[in-house]
């Protein structure tokens, strides 16, 4: 429904994709509460992992997901960031220790994503409208992945 672009061209491309089986979706829905449907989706495609280079090094999939939002807080407090997370953000994808995005619980099923980066240390910035948009962006437009969207 909200990645089947993305899966006939990870097809295409023969890469494999490795999904998170459905008991642990369940139990990151019981830690965290009602999870986007696209996110559960996309971990229902590649949430264990994926051949395609471009999520290589990326702290992203199943092992990641219990420790990204106090990895997300360590950044914030080592760059004295005055940005800070809120209770309901979900950060779901880490870069070298540099950046991370996230986006809001209990927010539409296709919700909005945020980006921090070292290079705006004290606010978040709103880079996509949707989940969709951004995991596209960042699979096959990279240029654009992490470009502000127009207010």
């Amino acid at each position: 429904m909200y990645f089947e672009n993305l899966k006939r061209e990870f097809q295409t491309k023969n890469y494999k994709m490795f999904p998170m089986k459905e008991n642990d979706i369940d139990d990151l829905i019981l830690t965290y509460g009602k999870l986007p449907k696209a996110y559960v989706e996309l971990l229902q495609l590649i949430g264990s992992g994926t051949t395609a280079p471009f999520w290589k090094g990326q702290c992203f999939f199943k092992c990641d997901i219990p420790f990204l939002n106090s990895w997300a807080k360590e950044i914030l407090v080592e760059n004295r960031s005055k940005a800070a997370l809120g209770i309901n953000d979900f950060v779901f994808w880490m870069s070298q220790g540099t950046m991370f995005c996230f986006f809001k619980l209990k927010a539409e099923d296709d919700p909005p994503v945020y980006l921090y980066t070292e290079n705006a240390p004290d606010r978040f910035i709103c880079i996509s409208t949707s989940l969709t948009e951004f995991i596209w962006n960042y699979c096959f437009d990279p240029k654009i992945a992490f470009s502000p969207i127009a207010n």
